[in-house]
Order: C-alpha cells, then structure tokens, then sequence
C-alpha cells in the first residue's frame, strides 16, 4: 500500500497486474481510499471489466464525472475538457476487455491534462510509455512448519482471511492450533489467491478443513499438464478452486449461476425470475438460491437497482459460468429468454407511453410530448415497426421544434437519421450548438407481469446445503447493527437514499451498501419489503420506534 502510494506521487500511470482473483480492485479501491486527499478534483471509480464497445470507455468516464454530451463533438473531447487542469485520480478498474482503447484514452488524457493521473487494473499492462506497471502479489503465506506463524492467524495475511470468511460461513469456527496448521497448509495450497481462499472458506458451512483440501487437492490432480509456479499456476488454481466451489452446488444453484451470465451488468431477483426460471429452477426459490451463492462467495451483493438488491459476478467466476452455459447445451435458450425480456420491457414502456399520451392533460408541456413521442418512436423501431417509427419521430420534431426542446430535438433526428429521413438536421445542430450542452433525459422503466411459477403440485429438489435463514422474524434490534436500525427506520419513513444520507451525514454509496446488506440478512428483494417489516415491528413490539 504504502509503496503505491509512494509511485502515484511521482508517476502519472500505475497498472496492478495479475491473474484474475489476485485482488486487484481490493487494492486499487484501498489506494484510492488511501491517497484520497492528494486530489482535490475526486478520485473516479470506473468500472469497464463488462464494456464490450470502445465508446464505453469514454462514456463510463463521462458519467463519472458527470459530463454530458455536447452536440456532434466527441464525448472524449468533451471528458479531456472536463478534467482539464482539475488533479483527479481515474481508477479504471478492469481493463482487459479493450486495453488497446484504455491506454489510448489514457495517453490522450495524460497530454491533455497536467495534473491528472491514472490508477489501472489489467491481467497486463497497456504499454503506454509513462506507464509503471506493479505486480499484485498472493497473500503472505505460512512458511513449512513455522510455528508461530501459524499459532498467530493476524501475523499472516492468507490464514487470516481464510479464517475471517469462515467464521461468517460458520459462526464459532474453530481456531485451535491444530485447526490452525491445518489452514496453513490448505491456504498454502491455494497459492495464496484471495478469491480462492474466500471461496473454499465459504464450504466450511458444510465441510471441515481437512474435507475441503481433499476436496481441492482432488481437483487439483486433474490439471495437465501440471504447472508449479508463476502467473500460470496461479490462474490453475485459481481455475481449479471455482470448479471444485460449483461442483458442490444444488442442480438448481448450478442453474442459476450458469444462466444469470446472460446479464452483462448484473441483475436483481425480479430479473433472474423472468429470465433464468425454468427446468428445476423455480421462480419462489430464487432467492434463496441466490442468498446460497452468496454465502459461498460465487454471487456479490451489489447495492441497490430500481431499488431492488442488485447482484453480480466477479470476473473470473462470470468467465467460468459462461464456460458452463455454452457447454450445457442452453445458451441459446437464454440469450432468447433475456432478449425476449428486454422487448417485454419496451413493450411495456410503450404502453404506458401510449397511456400517458392518450391521458395527458392540456398543460402538458410540448418538449414532454415530443420527448415521449420520440422515445415512443425508438422503441417501435426496435420492434420493426419502421413506419410508425417515422411518425412518431415526425410529430416529435413538430412538438419540440414549437417548444424549443433541444433534448428532444436530438431524440427525435437520430430516430429519423436511422430511417434514413434527416429531416432539419442542419438546423437543429445549429440551435445546439448555439445552445450548449444538452443533458439526457431520464431513462424510463417498468417491471414486467409475473413469470409463471411451481405448480401446487410440484416437490421443491432437495439442496446440498441450505444458506443462512433469512433473519426477517427477529426483532430489529436482533436482526441489524445500529446503524442498520437506523436506516431501516428512515426507509420507514419514505426517504430516499440520498435523503438518509444527508439525515446520518454519511455517503449515499454508504447508505445503499448499508440497504444491500440487511436486504441479504432479512432475505428480502426491495425496500418496500424492509419498509413493511419495520412499521410491523414498530406497531406490535413495546417500544417500537415510529
């Protein structure tokens, strides 16, 4: 860390390298943490480990900075423009997808931008000519028979965290010495790979020490031809690990883990129902099947979406599941399924389109018409209905045009530009421009009608181990910390998560962090849930606060 910190204070580009699993964006997000106050202009999250486009990558900078397109400039323009003379830290976390892209974008900001600097994380570096790239080491290991090492988990990083994660798969995990020597020689085993570590220590719910090593020394024997040291040996390990962790999986947990990799950039339970149910995984079990994963470190737990609990997969985890769809013979039944979905949505949206136009009253703002004509528009043009795709993108113009509506304006000639029909386009890049900068509209969004689910009649299969039991009957004072309490009242309330933040004086990310986690400890799906439970609690338990 230290070191880090010392090579951003005289460099302009530092690159943590490593195979997947290592603990690059653990370190890259203490760093940041860490050196914070050096930068007065924010240190910048990017994550761009699921862009598959170039243009992502300016795009994902932009929103973290919140810039806006301008007219038909380049968004990277606009972003150099932005930073400008600003001393800001880009951490761009995942950048193996389009390195060539990052480290050009990169190059350009470095020259453009004096005080900017850029904190990466890549299983290799960009190349980039400035560039410092720093190998992100294993954990400390135990040393054969050292001792005193052992009897003292706190003095070695990988025995440490092996114990940490099991003492929340299994509360009271032992930590004997005997125990102990038996961690070391499995954590040795194990290269020393933080998610490797984190995932055999989530079995210790359901396996001893000693029956996990034989477990993944098993495995490990399958590897050919066998490698013993370097970057390597470390990605078979690591490989070897994931494939031992998902061969311990219920038929329907295996499903589940296989199929949500058709969501590019993570999901919520509502989504997995309508898309990943099906063949022995039913729509009412797939929370508890996600709860499962997630104790065993295969699923995270990601904030918050449409505020629902929002979930993902680490990378290497994602590559391997991926792995497991295409060979199981039903890609192409849920990549149907997810795009099936998403027509579903717009389907919806353009309903209620529909709705609010057919409803709207006569004070109705003309920019708000053309804008819901416009996006009613797009969606018809997805669905290949192209004429009316024209007309609805036509009156838009119309309405804007009257209303002077630039946001829509934009809409509504990109629309007509894809049907081939630019209709005004020099005029209305004139207005623009004149104009300045113009910023989005909101995206629109409704849930889809509910998936069928088990029939009555149906026997739930059993599971190879059952997750934590959702802590939803216990009094809030048992179930969450204080702090938990303290939110969960003021969801209670109606307030949001940037209200709550500035009641507690604490970050809104805190504050959906705190959300996401009592979502996973009261085996609940969305706020509304929470909501409910405390007013119960509140009105049928003395002293329940209001």
């Amino acid at each position: 860390m230290d070191e880090l910190a010392q090579l951003l204070a005289v460099t302009r580009v530092v690159t943590l390298c490593g195979v997947g699993g290592i603990g690059k964006t653990r370190l890259a997000l203490r760093v940041g943490t860490e050196i914070a106050g050096r930068f007065p202009g924010g240190v910048r999250l990017v994550e761009l480990g699921d862009a598959v486009l170039p243009q992502e990558i300016a795009a994902r900078v932009a929103a973290v900075l919140g810039v806006s397109p301008e007219g038909s400039r380049s968004l990277e323009d606009t972003v150099v423009e932005a930073i400008g003379d600003r001393r800001v830290l880009l951490v761009l976390d995942g950048c193996d997808p389009l390195l060539e892209d990052c480290a050009r974008l990169c190059g350009r900001m470095l020259s453009a931008c004096p005080e900017a600097k850029v904190l990466a994380t890549s299983r290799r570096p960009m190349g980039l000519a400035r560039e410092t790239a720093w190998r992100v080491p294993p954990l400390t290991l135990p040393e054969e028979g050292d001792d005193r090492r052992i009897g003292d988990p706190a003095s070695c990083e990988a025995v440490r965290l092996f114990h940490a994660r099991a003492a929340v798969a299994r509360p009271g995990f032992p930590a004997t010495r005997a125990g102990l020597a038996g961690v070391a020689s499995l954590v040795r085993r194990l290269d020393g790979i933080p998610l490797a570590i984190e995932l055999v220590a989530a079995m210790t719910c359901r396996l001893t020490v000693e029956q996990a090593a034989a477990g993944v020394s098993g495995h490990f024997r399958q590897m050919s031809p066998p490698v013993r040291e370097g970057a390597l040996a470390r990605h078979r390990v690591l490989a070897a690990t994931i494939d031992w962790s998902y061969h311990l999986l219920s038929d329907p947990e295996k499903a589940l883990l296989r199929r949500v990799t058709v969501f590019r950039d993570g999901w919520t339970s509502r989504m997995a129902e309508q898309v990943c149910a099906g063949s022995g995984l039913w729509t009412e079990d797939m929370l508890p099947h996600t709860r499962g994963l997630i104790a065993r470190s295969l699923v995270v737990l990601d904030g918050e979406m449409a505020g629902e609990a929002r979930y993902r997969l680490l990378r290497p985890i994602r590559d391997y599941a991926a792995e497991r769809l295409s060979s199981s013979g039903e890609e192409d039944r849920f990549r149907r399924r997810h795009r099936d979905y998403v027509h579903q949505v717009a389907f919806q949206v353009g309903a209620w389109l529909e709705r609010l136009l057919d409803t709207a009253p006569p004070h109705m703002s003309g920019a708000l018409r053309g804008r819901a004509l416009a996006l009613r528009g797009t969606l018809a043009l997805m669905q290949g209905r192209r004429d009316e795709a024209g007309e609805h993108a036509q009156a838009a113009l119309a309405f804007h045009r009257a209303a002077q509506g630039l946001a829509g304006d934009a809409l509504a000639l990109i629309l007509l530009a894809l049907l081939d029909q630019p209709v005004g386009l020099a005029e209305s890049v004139a207005s623009m421009r004149q104009a300045g900068p113009v910023r989005p509209a909101e995206p629109v969004g409704l849930p889809p009608s509910p998936p069928p689910r088990r029939p009555p009649s149906s026997e739930k299969p059993s599971a190879s181990g059952e997750p934590p039991t959702p802590a939803s009957h216990l009094a809030p004072g048992s179930a969450l910390t204080a702090r938990e309490q303290e939110i969960a009242l003021l969801i209670a309330q109606g307030l949001s998560n940037r209200a709550i933040a500035a009641e507690l004086v604490i970050s809104s990310a805190t504050v959906a962090r705190h959300v996401a986690n009592m979502l996973a400890k009261l085996g609940f799906s969305s706020r509304t849930q929470v909501a409910a439970w405390m007013v119960e609690w509140g009105a049928h338990r003395p002293g329940g606060r209001h």
